[in-house]
């Protein structure tokens, strides 16, 4: 019977114990039931499954009957929890020398989970994670039992971030925001904190109580230089081994054949891309042809090409070009730089300068609203104000006036969270398990979560719904494609680029390797004779 099914062409799906029931053998299968049992009728009627049995009332004793019946099929409806059951290493400690248990699994899990603890874009992830507890009250059993199938289940399970307990624990929810513990760095890591000088430098030492295999460097200091002169300065005299070059910086010294002989160098795509968001609770952002003239009026070419001296790629979807779910139709949305367009777009809006001050102006609510904003950038990246003033002096030709706002990086994200700004240029960090939830559902528009553009759409609601159900990978892709393709034609991002990473390294360094995510620092190493400490 089994094997009947399993040859049956249109069957999908796998089987479950069988078990007797009354002198009866019943196969439970989950998956397609008509194919299933159109499969079992058949077999039941082939002439193979005709056998002679002994009958009185033939003449012979004998007559040919089935040897196999068919009673009935049964229709269950049933939805599978994912449980996931971990059994963590024993002697794994924290930075601070105290064991790691799942008591600090169930205590991080339950704090994110506390609705008044202030971490919702962590707390999306396990929205359907029904609940994390101790297996029979062991701390190294952890279970994870999910509400519904869903493709993030299991990563999720494996990469909640954990903190220990006895360090961490609280009564209210509103002293564990504040706590100026949350500026202390614990982990079980091969890396630990020793020093930090706030705005200067952070100093990690190798972790010798470490469970896995142990980092090569002994130590390493973070220094925080703003001015990105400087660190090329230090790097060039010695005194740092690493930097990061503005893309200035790259075309000059990837041409210098001297500096590219001491030095080792990276160029290679970010695991992220940049954008420029509108906020929609803005009236003058809320109609999407006047979103459509704001792209046509970001030159993105010149900005890859120009500013980021090539070392970049324009992006027409909010989301990675090396994404399994980025739109194949990609080049279809694009939306070139075109002033004169976007300009006539702009009056077919409602915009016109009515006063002849060189701003336009729009009816909104019953009052004249002229198109000015504030567009908030980070401070201290000399491509990012140059970004900027590139889009202040273009929208300037349209009659827009922009005002630029830098900020330090924690002032800046305050004001986003809480929703208070007009426009802003940030940038995300993606995987490639991607998942549109946080940035793009329309339950994250509130204040803290991800979605701080306001984004809302039903249909994107739905398809992120029912891509997070789906496991089937080449569906899920789709539908998350087609997520992704909806909101690039509604804008609500004007999708800027994706940068190329360009670092400088001391030679010295070997086994220096990046990938799409990044770099392994823990594999790094000095030949000896070259070591020296600092």
């Amino acid at each position: 019977m089994r094997g009947a099914i399993q040859a049956a062409p249109d069957f999908k799906g796998y089987f479950l114990p069988d078990w007797e029931r009354e002198g009866s053998v019943v196969i439970r299968v989950i998956g397609n039931g008509d194919a299933a049992e159109k499969a079992v009728r058949a077999l039941i009627d082939s002439p193979k499954n005709m056998g002679l049995v002994a009958d009185p009332k033939s003449t012979t004793g004998k007559v040919s009957k089935k040897v196999l019946t068919y009673d009935l099929r049964e229709k269950y409806d049933f939805e599978e929890k994912p449980i996931f059951t971990f059994y963590l290493r024993e002697g794994v400690k924290w930075h601070d020398g105290e064991a790691f248990s799942g008591k600090d699994v169930i205590f991080s899990y339950d704090t994110m989970m506390n609705p008044k603890v202030e971490c919702s874009p962590q707390r999306n992830s396990y929205i359907d994670c029904e609940k994390c507890e101790l297996v029979d009250g062991n701390p190294m059993i952890v279970r994870y039992t999910w509400k519904k199938p869903s493709f993030t289940s299991f990563a999720a399970s494996c990469e909640l971030y954990f903190f220990p307990e006895h360090v961490f624990k609280f009564k209210d929810a509103a002293e564990f925001n504040k706590s100026p513990k949350n500026q202390w760095i614990i982990g079980t890591g091969p890396y630990k904190l020793e020093r930090w000088d706030r705005k200067q430098q952070m100093t990690f030492v190798r972790n010798e109580n470490y469970w896995g295999l142990k980092p090569h460097l002994d130590k390493i200091n973070a220094l925080f230089v703003d001015d990105p002169t400087v660190s090329m300065q230090m790097l060039e005299a010695g005194n740092l081994d690493i930097h990061g070059m503005t893309k200035s910086q790259a075309k000059l010294k990837l041409a210098d054949e001297a500096f590219t002989k001491k030095y080792g160098t990276e160029v290679s795509i970010a695991n992220q891309f940049t954008y420029l968001g509108w906020n929609l609770r803005r009236p003058i952002f809320s109609s999407l042809k006047t979103r459509q003239a704001l792209t046509m009026l970001t030159d993105r070419k010149r900005m890859v090409d120009t500013i980021l001296r090539g070392y970049g790629l324009v992006l027409d979807v909010p989301t990675h070009p090396q994404s399994p779910v980025y739109p194949k139709n990609a080049s279809a949305l694009h939306i070139p730089f075109d002033i004169a367009a976007a300009k006539k777009l702009l009056a077919e809006d409602g915009w016109a300068d009515t006063d002849g001050d060189n701003v336009l102006d729009k009816l909104i609510d019953g009052k004249r609203v002229p198109f000015k904003f504030t567009l908030l950038i980070v401070s201290g990246s000399p491509e990012m104000e140059s970004i900027a003033n590139l889009i202040k002096d273009t929208y300037a030709q349209a009659g827009i006036q922009v005002t630029i706002s830098n900020l330090e990086w924690s002032v800046m994200l305050q004001n986003i969270e809480r929703l208070n700004f007009d426009a802003a240029i940030g940038g995300w960090r993606i995987t490639l398990d991607d998942d549109p939830y946080q940035l793009f559902h329309s339950s994250q528009i509130i204040e803290k979560a991800s979605n701080h553009c306001g984004y809302v759409n039903k249909e994107v609601d739905r398809l992120i719904e029912e891509g997070r159900r789906e496991l089937n990978e080449t569906k899920r892709n789709a539908m998350f494609s087609r997520v992704y393709e909806i909101i690039a034609q509604e804008l609500p991002y004007t999708n800027l680029f994706v940068p190329k990473r360009t670092v400088a390294y001391d030679k010295l360094i070997q086994n220096v390797v990046y990938n799409l995510k990044g770099k392994d620092i823990t594999r790094w190493w000095v030949p000896k004779e070259k070591q020296k400490r600092k």
